[in-house]
């Protein structure tokens, strides 16, 4: 009987030797308090989000996905940007071709790429393209691209 403490105690001191994969067991506890304390002041609808969309994660984990899906998501977004701004350039600049069939098509290009992006997004390459092109959010051509990506031209200013 004393053979399987001793053995079980071993088998404990060496599973606390081994280093975790989980990342959040090397925070310390006031760390994950901190972490908990932010999660709790977001509004509820995004810790509603967040918890169904990671069901199995804690409140520690939720906000740490949450911080890292947004970090990912900004960096794809700051390597597709150029190429986003290329296809609004090509397609926008298309708009105001006298071919019917030319307009179409590249009204249909922008409403796909207006759907590819979020509207923090779609305002930010809207501006870029306002001011490469010395436009106010007056001229018809900004407005009715902000119409496309669904954003207010006042948004553009």
């Amino acid at each position: 009987m004393q053979n399987e403490t001793l053995a079980n105690q071993l088998k404990d001191a060496v599973k606390e030797s081994i280093p975790s994969n989980n990342v959040l067991d090397m925070l310390s506890v006031e760390q994950r308090g901190a972490i908990e304390s932010k999660f709790n002041a977001l509004p509820q609808e995004v810790r509603s989000a967040v918890a169904a969309k990671y069901p199995t994660l804690t409140t520690v984990g939720w906000y740490v996905i949450r911080q890292m899906v947004k970090e990912a998501n900004s960096k794809l977004a700051s390597n597709m940007r150029p190429i986003w701004f290329q296809k609004l350039q090509l397609n926008a600049t298309s708009l105001k071709s006298g071919e019917p069939a030319i307009r179409e098509y590249a009204h249909k290009q922008l409403v796909e790429l207006a759907e590819e992006l979020d509207s923090k997004e779609s305002v930010t390459l809207l501006k870029k393209y306002k001011n490469t092109h010395d436009m106010t959010t007056k001229d018809a051509h900004i407005v009715q691209l902000a119409g496309i990506f669904g954003v207010s031209p006042s948004n553009l200013a």
